[in-house]
């Protein structure tokens, strides 16, 4: 009877250490799927405020853009002036020179 009770015993020790050993892998694996779902979240988190930052973001790139091609088409306007009046300028001149030429040749 007493080498039943150490068998018993030994089994019941047995079946406590691997029970212990499971809870320990299994408290391993949860710990390893909370730190991917801490993980998860923290990149949704973020992924849903950069979605809801992009129609201020775009708006505000747009306005930069609009800026930037009015002060560019404001450049060119200007350069289209000066040439114009450069234009001018040079048939003033022509016209000065073709009347002085028509003066002296006659």
């Amino acid at each position: 009877r007493h080498a039943g009770e150490q068998y018993v015993n030994k089994e019941k020790r047995k079946i406590e250490d691997d029970r212990k050993k499971l809870l320990s892998e299994t408290e391993k694996t949860c710990s390893e799927i909370q730190l991917d779902l801490d993980e998860y979240a923290t990149r949704n988190k973020e992924y849903t405020e950069a979605v809801a930052q992009r129609p201020k973001t775009e708006a505000e790139e747009e306005q930069r853009f609009r800026r930037a091609m009015t002060k560019y088409q404001n450049e060119i306007d200007r350069l289209k002036k000066a040439i114009e009046e450069e234009k001018a300028k040079l048939k003033t001149k022509g016209k000065k020179g073709s009347r002085r030429k028509k003066a002296t040749t006659t």
